[in-house]
This record gives C-alpha cells, structure tokens and sequence, in this order.
C-alpha cells in the first residue's frame, strides 16, 4: 500500500506539475507578444532582392502604419577575445520609436530615465546598441546572460569583415522574432554595405483581425516573397515545443498509471476495490498539492521567467479531468480482479492457500 501510494503520488505530481507550468505559459502568450512588438501586430519580412517598399505596405488594406527595419546575419563576441558567432541585427530608423519598440528587460536606469529614452539614445548614438534577451545563445532554456548592460560587444560584418564595436546599453525582452542586436539605421550603414529594408513592424486598422490582415499582404504581395504573421503566433510557435514536451510528459505518464494500477487476481478482494480508491485519492492529493506548491514557488519566486511578473494560474478543469480519470481508472483495473475473485468457489480458494503453503 505504501509504495502504491508513492507511485501515485510520484506520477501524479508529474502530471500536475507539468499541466501547471504550460497553463502558466499559455497564459503569457498575450504579455509576451506585447513585449516582443510594442506597438506593432506584425512582423513582415521580405526578400533581399525584390522588397516591398513603405509606401505600399501602408497601402495595403487593413494596414495603418508600418516601420522599417534593415534586417541581417554579422559575427559577434563579447568583449575583444573569442570567437565570432553569427547573430542577427536590425538597424532602424526614427519611424520605429513613434510607433513603439519592444519592451526592454534591463537598461541602466541611472542614465536613462525610461525605455523610451534609451531608445532615443540608440537611435541618436551609432556607437550604442541594444541586445536582445537570447543573445548568442546556443540551446534551449533560461537566458544565459552572455552580454550585460555596460558590455562592448564586436560586429563584424559580413563579406566585408570590416568589425566595429558597440556598447550594450539595454537588453530587450523581445527575442522571438529573431529581429537580434537593435541599433541605429545610421550604425549598421557604418559597417554593412547598402543594408537593405527587408522586414518591417507593422500596424493594423482598429478592429482588424491580425491573423487576416496578414494572410492577406502574403496574397497580395506573393511575387515578391513577403511573409506576414502576427507577434502572437511568432510567440506561440516558440512556447509550441515547451507545450509539446509537456504534453508528451502527461500522455507517457497517464499510459504508465494506467499500467501500473492493476491488481493481480490471486490477491485481489472486495476490500482491494476501496483500498484502491482511497490509495487513488490520497496520491493523486498529495501529488497534486505537491505540485501546486512546486510550481508556484517557481512562477512566483524565481528568475526563469525573467524580469517580468508571471501570473501563477491554475488550470482548475484540466486538473479536476486528471484526478477523475485516475480514479476512474484505478477502480475500473481493479474491478475485473475483484469480480473474478468473487466469483471463485470458496473451496478453490482454500485449496490454493493450502497449496501455497506447501
């Protein structure tokens, strides 16, 4: 009974643990595709050799303004040792700020009185830049804080190999849509030759539908290559493998506890039926309650999720779905055992307790 207990405590608090932490994730979908475009709805790209201009993306229907950025891939190193790695950076202009840049995570707040101000400062000084929150990472995971605020960092760029530095004065929040190192359209013209305008920020009519509005420009501009998605499918196509590694953690889980609930015939009793419902319920409380107080503990009081507040949210109704179905299943296992054993002649059980004996 008692490593029948643990068991379900163990898987239960799994299953818990991990339908915790992707509602919390689900539930910063919106939050997070503020931060990553500001003001804006959507990121459009276009093609290097045949980019759509200002002019007619603002044409377009259902779109109100649209800011331009010069998109491409340099080599990057903190400090002035190591290797270069290829990252990417974004050069923009004043036409950027007035609609609203990302959100910044860090930015030093005794030299700048607000974002909107380091902004100003970036577009204004071609020797500062701001990085992005997964700059020059390599793997999945938290932030692995590879440049600070303060920080030189190199550029080098491409073809031409020409490097010139630049100091980091903030870290932005967004990261998503891969738009990387932000500086002025002025800075990245100063080591990259003619950058050209291929990808734009840009925002909707009032009472558009994002999701319309860009699968409309993709028609209207498919010779020319222009993909349209909103922030918020950018954001959800990356917390899209989070979601799914959780889901292949509750669905490999709830087939275990399935399997592992049975009840071998020989030992099974009318009494095994409420013994199981009530080791049931108590692993799947324990395990539950266990894994609320985990999983809040890291929303609430860690640094996972970044600077930013996380709400902490139950996901009552798939949780009141996984406690039923775990006691549902443990009962209907055990059941067919029981009925076997209840059925079984007095004098055929006797005979094989007498024969175990032996």
């Amino acid at each position: 009974t008692g490593v029948t207990l643990l068991a379900y405590a163990l898987i239960v608090f799994t299953l818990v643990f991990s339908s915790v932490l992707s509602g919390v994730f689900s539930g910063e979908v919106g939050k997070l595709a503020d931060d990553e475009g500001g003001g804006y709805d959507l990121l459009v790209t276009t093609g290097s050799a045949g980019p759509v201009d200002t002019e007619r993306l603002e044409a377009a229907g259902g779109v109100r303004e649209a800011a331009a950025l010069s998109w491409t891939v340099a080599g990057f190193r903190v400090g002035g040792t190591g290797t270069f790695e290829d990252w990417a950076i974004s050069g923009f202009g004043d036409d950027f700020l007035e609609g609203g840049p990302p959100a910044l995570e860090s930015f030093d707040r005794a030299e700048y009185p607000n974002e909107a101000a380091v902004w100003r400062a970036v577009h204004a000084d071609a020797g500062l830049a701001i990085a992005d929150v997964a700059f020059l990472e390599s793997g999945g995971g938290p932030p692995e804080d590879n440049a600070r605020v303060g920080d030189d960092i190199q550029v080098r760029a491409p073809g031409t190999n020409t490097t010139v530095t630049r100091r980091v004065v903030a870290l932005s929040a967004a990261g998503a849509a891969f738009s990387g190192v932000m500086v002025s359209r002025e800075s990245l013209a100063g080591f990259v030759e003619n950058p050209v305008v291929n990808r734009y920020y840009a925002q909707t009519a009032a009472g558009s539908d994002p999701g319309v509005v860009a699968e409309k420009l993709q028609l209207d501009f498919l010779r020319s290559g222009l993909e349209a998605r909103p922030f918020e499918a950018v954001v959800r196509e990356v917390l899209r493998g989070q979601e799914a590694f959780f889901d292949l953690i509750e669905g490999y889980l709830a087939l275990g506890l399935l399997r592992a609930l049975g009840a071998p015939a020989s030992v099974a009793r009318w009494a095994l039926l409420a013994e199981s419902g009530l080791v049931a319920l108590g692993g799947v409380l324990i395990g539950a309650a266990l894994a609320l107080v985990t999983s809040y503990g890291l929303v609430a009081g860690s640094s996972a999720f970044g600077d930013g507040d996380a709400a902490f949210a139950v996901p009552w109704a798939r949780l009141a779905l996984l406690v039923f179905c775990a006691l549902v299943s443990s009962l209907l296992v055990a059941l067919p055992a029981v009925v076997r054993v209840v059925r079984t002649a007095p004098a055929a059980v006797l005979r094989n307790i007498g024969e175990g004996a032996d």
